[in-house]
């Protein structure tokens, strides 16, 4: 995608809240589950925000950094 020209969001996968913790908070980031339907449970995650999230093994989730600008 990068070579196309499109921003390409980086991605984090979160297996525990030891993984969230573990997140730069000076960004803004896409919390989602990742065993979820498309465009539920999505979360902007801000710097200012908490994360209310339940992190299991079993119920993995992903942060993406958040990109601002046209969707496709």
């Amino acid at each position: 995608l990068l070579s196309l020209g499109f921003q390409a969001p980086e991605t984090v996968l979160l297996e525990s809240v030891e993984d969230a913790r573990k997140l730069d908070r000076l960004r803004t980031y896409a919390v989602k589950a990742v065993y979820s339907r498309a465009g539920l449970q999505i979360q902007k995650l801000s710097p200012r925000d908490s994360l209310d999230i339940k992190i299991e093994p079993h119920n993995p989730w992903i942060a993406q950094e958040w990109i601002e600008g046209a969707k496709y």
